[in-house]
């Protein structure tokens, strides 16, 4: 069965994010401090190494590989974001170089599979311990990876001098499921791999979005010499 349709695409416009794993983020906004989130977002290629500015950088969005530092300027419990984004058939992969962040004053630091969108996480169909790492006084010994090609560390540093550093690496994904896209034009296809789940397709700029092509509920013998899963496609 083969349809054609056209969606429109919203813009996902954020008046004020939510502290979906940090406790007191919302406490720490009053009205006054309310803002559009793209306000605040910094959107450019990072290079390779680069000093988190706490200011102009606390919800930084990157699509570029390379290291991160950021160091806390004041003892203030300032919650911020790193927003990870990858090619769609990549996924995104975080090591922790160092961490110095005490957890007696309430600091934290956490790494979310997925972005969280106005107190909503993405993907929302799955869920699991590896999901989210939250971290302080000790940084996370193994390689974090995401499942698709968004990932998030949110941190809150409450002490002057005290800090992080982070390498971000895109790794390739052979069979992709969930994908994020952020201005990117193209053609891409949509598998579940015969696996049970949902897959999606999020959009966080204005876009149309034209379906070409819908092939749903096709039976595949496993094992079969024939394989028609190709993963994403996009030109």
């Amino acid at each position: 069965m083969r349809f054609i349709f056209y969606v429109v695409a919203f813009v996902f416009a954020w008046n004020g994010s939510n502290g979906l794993m940090l406790p007191g983020w919302r406490a720490q906004r009053g009205p006054a401090q309310a803002m559009s989130w793209f306000s605040r977002v910094r959107r450019y290629p990072l290079p390779s190494h680069r000093i988190i500015d706490p200011i102009e950088d606390c919800f930084l969005v990157t699509s570029e590989e390379g290291e991160l530092f950021f160091k806390s300027p004041s003892d203030e419990p300032i919650v911020c974001g790193i927003y990870m984004i990858a090619d769609p058939d990549k996924r995104i992969q975080v090591i922790f170089n160092y961490l110095d962040v005490p957890c007696e004053n309430g600091g934290l630091v956490a790494w979310v599979d997925g972005w969280e969108l106005n107190g909503q996480v993405w993907p929302a169909d799955a869920w699991d311990d590896d999901r989210v790492v939250e971290s302080c006084d000790k940084r996370p010994q193994r390689k974090l990876v995401s499942k698709q090609n968004a990932a998030l560390v949110q941190y809150r540093v409450p002490a002057r001098g005290k800090g992080f550093a982070i390498t971000i690496r895109h790794i390739r994904n052979p069979r992709p499921c969930n994908l994020m896209l952020f201005g990117s034009d193209g053609v891409y296809t949509l598998r579940n791999h015969g696996e049970t789940g949902n897959c999606s397709l999020l959009a966080v700029s204005p876009a149309t979005v034209r379906v070409l092509d819908l092939d749903v509920g096709q039976t595949v013998k496993r094992n079969s010499l024939l394989e028609v899963e190709t993963g994403t496609i996009h030109h």
